[in-house]
């Protein structure tokens, strides 16, 4: 084999390796759901831009920045002791390499404490931006779903 082929064959399989934007998304909202089911809070947050803004399915009015966002996911998960959430299929569209667009399903599970099961079937759309090297939230709209 020629040592251009060789050169050629290392940079392919470098390419190959490294995670693009919509991997590291994936990678960063598998750890924000698992934050989310086992009621981390902090983690949870971590995924969230300062600046961000929630639309919830269940409330009639944008929720804006990432303290009220906090205070909002406080409540759920104070009032809810066991919440699962099941990610059905999503799209991720990259808009350069630090924005991914993604759209989806969800099926949320909320036990309260006395043992009352509510499960929401839900439609999302969210805005990533990667900042400083981070992937965050900054755009997440739920709806209910069919």
């Amino acid at each position: 084999m020629r040592p251009v082929h060789v050169v050629v064959m290392i940079l392919v399989c470098a390419l190959a390796v490294r995670a693009g934007p919509v991997e590291e998304v994936q990678e960063v909202a598998k750890a924000r759901a698992q934050a989310y089911e086992a009621g981390n809070l902090d983690a949870f947050m971590a995924t969230w831009a300062e600046n961000a803004v929630l639309i919830p399915s269940r409330s009639p009015f944008r929720i804006e920045s990432k303290e009220a966002i906090r205070a909002y996911y406080a409540s759920i998960f104070q009032n809810y002791p066991i919440h699962k959430l099941l990610v059905r299929p999503t799209m991720y569209r990259t808009f350069g390499d630090n924005v991914v667009v993604t759209n989806g399903y969800q099926d949320l599970v909320w036990v309260d404490k006395a043992g009352t099961v509510t499960q929401i079937s839900l439609r999302t759309s969210g805005v990533w931006i990667k900042l400083n090297g981070k992937w965050l939230m900054v755009d997440y709209h739920l709806s209910k779903g069919p």
